[in-house]
């Protein structure tokens, strides 16, 4: 027997969905699309916005995830792909 499959949808408009400054980092401001909700927690979504520049940057860490998509409107950030493993 198949698992059901469950569908929810999410519809975030900036009237229902503010910026928090609940989050990993203090100087982003976070927005929940609703995703993590709508998939049962299988994929998280956010809109993250800069308060203001940290003075020494994040540090060096990664983020273990199947899929990771950074979508930039304004500023710039750098990045470094660390080597892949094999699973």
């Amino acid at each position: 027997m198949q698992d059901e499959l469950k569908t929810g949808f999410s519809h975030v408009t900036p009237q229902n969905s503010e910026f928090v400054d609940e989050g990993l980092r203090s100087f982003f401001q976070y927005r929940d699309l609703g995703i993590s909700t709508a998939t049962g927690g299988a994929v998280l979504a956010q809109v993250v916005r800069a308060k203001n520049a940290p003075d020494i940057g994040t540090g060096w860490h990664l983020h273990e995830a199947d899929f990771h998509l950074v979508y930039m409107l304004k500023g710039w950030s750098r990045f470094s792909a660390p080597t892949c493993r094999a699973a």
